[in-house]
């Protein structure tokens, strides 16, 4: 089954969800005026990807050669008659821009490319023209897990970027990007998404796929998703494959059977129980739970542990220094996209192992 999260991305800057996110973009686009550097900052899952791609598709697309001529590629100095043309998604490679799977857009997870070496290495790359687009955009994405070197190697290429080429920064922490780095760019905010915004979304997916909901079904899965709009359409997509979207199945599905989902975790790993783990995870594997909102809820339950540990509120199933060894653990587990809830499944038996060694 196709992820609704990759197919109902936007194509458009017309369809971005997030109001001034969306005005903001589409005011450059009527000038021709993107800088070459700009620094997308705020939560995951609110359309920092999406945008950049966007981006890439418009200065692509083949109805805007000659302005992107004109203002980029050997400016004139005139001021452009008319904006940028949408992306047209008929053309050859333009979908594939918006789908990540394009030369024309460079995809480079700072988390993990994060020194010296990777950033010379890019600057390598930068000077190379590209052979089968009229721009090259690079997403550097968590740009803050950046070293300081790197960020200085970086700053050399940010200040006079060859004129094919589109930096976008993305960030959750912006107050971790160094001042000198931050001044060079067009800083984009993006806010967590309101419930408005949320079941908007949900009912344009709904109509594309001619179901019916209870809008208090999606005003619950609104507020499951925290603000992001790619973990709301995952839920969404998670209850609609049990055939209703009800109160019920929501209740069902992402509230009722958690909770104990997650105490029955506590237990296994309080008793260091290596088979009982491996069987938990097999079985929930098996009810095709979104690996997203089961880890936002498991870190949710052990916050909720920690603080009622320091304000004494009452009997705790971890003590504190329990529960601060597991979020300290546990809160950097990422999903996995070949097997779901690997990291966390091999982080607890890295834990289970551990222990016994003591």
């Amino acid at each position: 089954m196709i992820a609704w999260t990759n197919y109902y991305r936007p194509h458009r800057f017309a369809d971005l969800q997030l109001t001034s996110v969306r005005e903001q973009m589409l005011q450059l686009q009527a000038g021709v005026n993107f800088p070459q550097v700009m620094l997308f900052a705020g939560p995951k899952g609110t359309g920092k990807t999406s945008t950049a791609r966007i981006l890439a598709a418009t200065l692509n697309t083949p109805a805007n050669k000659a302005l992107i001529q004109q203002c980029y590629l050997h400016p004139s100095g005139q001021k452009p008659a008319t904006g940028l043309a949408d992306p047209e998604l008929d053309q050859p490679g333009i979908m594939d821009i918006l789908q990540g799977n394009s030369y024309a857009v460079v995809e480079i997870d700072a988390a993990s490319h994060r020194g010296i070496d990777d950033v010379r290495a890019l600057q390598e790359q930068v000077y190379v023209p590209p052979p089968l687009s009229q721009v090259l955009v690079y997403i550097l994405d968590e740009v803050h897990m950046f070293t300081a070197e790197a960020f200085n190697a970086l700053l050399k290429v940010l200040e006079e970027p060859p004129a094919y080429a589109f930096f976008i920064l993305a960030t959750t922490e912006l107050h971790k990007i160094p001042a000198t780095v931050v001044s060079r760019c067009l800083v984009v905010n993006y806010r967590r998404a309101s419930e408005d915004e949320l079941v908007a979304n949900f009912e344009r997916i709904l109509t594309e796929q001619k179901l019916t909901a209870d809008a208090r079904a999606l005003r619950q899965i609104a507020s499951l998703a925290d603000g992001s709009f790619r973990d709301g359409v995952k839920l969404l997509q998670n209850v609609a494959q049990s055939g209703e979207i009800s109160v019920a199945q929501v209740e069902k599905l992402l509230v009722g059977g958690l909770d104990q989902q997650i105490e029955t975790l506590v237990t296994i790993t309080l008793n260091k129980d290596e088979q009982a783990l491996v069987d938990y995870f097999a079985n929930l594997r098996a009810l095709n739970l979104d690996e997203s909102f089961f880890l936002k809820t498991l870190l949710t339950f052990l916050y909720d542990q920690l603080i009622a540990n320091i304000k004494k509120t009452g009997p705790t199933k971890l003590n504190y220094k329990q529960t601060e060894f597991l979020l300290k653990k546990l809160i950097r587990v990422t999903p996995n996209t070949i097997v779901p809830y690997l990291e966390l499944e091999l982080t607890l038996l890295e834990i289970f192992s551990q222990a016994k060694k003591k």
